[in-house]
C-alpha cells in the first residue's frame, strides 16, 4: 500500500518568501535544493502527496525543473498563487490532479481556511500562522519543518488537539 502524504505552500521559485514568512534560508536556491531533498528523502516514486496550494512561484522554465524533481504521485488543490496557466504545465507534465477541494478520510482538503464546512478542514495558506478554530488544522510548510508529513502523523497531530481520531 502507498503512503499518503500532506504539504501545502512551498512556494518554491518564489524570492520574497523567505522574507515574508521568515523562512531560515540565504536564497532561492538554497531553500529549494534543501525542500526537494527533505521532499524526496520522506516521499517515494509511488506515495501519494496531496499539495495544499502554492507550488511555485518562478517561470515556467523553473516550475517544470522543480516539479519534474519530486518523488510521489502529487495531487495538487489549487492556491491562490497556482495560476490557471502553470496547472495546465502541471497537469500535462503527470501531476495526479489539480481541483479546488477535496475529501480524504473524512477530512476536507482546501488551500483556505474553509468557514463553516461540517467537514474538519486542513488547509494550508495562513503559513506561519495556526487556526484558533479547533476544526481547522494548517499543514503550511513553514508548520511542518518544510517536508510533507503523513496522513498518519497528521491525524495524530488532529487527535492531540482534537480527540477526532
Amino acid at each position: 500500500m502507498n503512503n499518503i502524504y500532506v504539504i501545502g505552500d512551498p512556494h518554491f521559485g518564489h524570492h520574497n518568501i523567505i522574507e515574508y514568512c521568515n523562512r531560515p534560508f540565504k536564497n532561492i536556491e538554497t531553500m529549494d535544493k534543501y525542500m526537494i531533498t527533505e521532499w524526496n528523502k520522506v516521499v517515494s516514486e509511488e506515495d501519494i502527496v496531496y499539495l495544499f496550494g502554492d507550488f511555485a512561484l518562478c517561470n515556467t522554465r523553473r516550475y517544470i525543473y522543480i516539479a519534474k524533481r519530486l518523488n510521489g504521485k502529487i495531487h495538487l488543490i489549487r492556491g491562490n498563487h497556482d495560476k490557471q496557466s502553470k496547472t495546465k504545465i502541471v497537469e500535462r507534465m503527470g501531476f495526479e490532479s489539480v481541483q479546488d477541494s477535496l475529501i480524504v478520510d473524512g477530512l476536507l482538503f482546501t488551500h483556505y481556511p474553509e468557514e463553516n464546512s461540517p467537514y474538519f478542514n486542513v488547509h494550508a495558506h495562513t503559513h506561519n500562522t495556526r487556526s484558533n478554530d479547533p476544526k481547522h488544522f494548517c499543514v503550511s510548510t513553514e508548520l511542518l519543518n518544510y517536508k510533507p508529513i503523513s496522513l498518519k502523523e497528521l491525524k495524530r497531530r488532529i487527535n492531540r488537539l482534537t480527540n477526532k481520531f
